[in-house]
């Protein structure tokens, strides 16, 4: 499956759940789509939160367009909020 045929679904449950609260889905949505997809890769499949949130953090501060607005601080909830959307445990 892939993020165009559930990022609708994934953003209803996200606007329904306010997960950060005054955040918009605009605002999350590269971070609730990164830890959809990381839930999808071979090497993070089949693992808890705990045991991947340190590698994603790591991915996720490695990218060219990251800025201070989009810290792992900041988005980390929504990180995982797509992890779990993705079937992360």
């Amino acid at each position: 499956m892939e993020w165009i045929d559930r990022e609708a679904g994934i953003r209803r449950a996200w606007e329904a759940q306010q997960q950060i609260p005054g955040r918009q889905w605009e605002e999350v949505s590269l971070a609730v789509r990164f830890g959809w997809e990381a839930a999808h890769r071979p090497e993070f499949r089949g693992k808890r939160w705990d045991q991947v949130r340190d590698d994603l953090r790591d991915h996720w501060t490695r990218r060219e367009e990251a800025s201070e607005e989009e810290s792992w601080d900041v988005v980390a909830d929504a990180v995982e909020f797509g992890w779990r959307q993705g079937g992360g445990a």
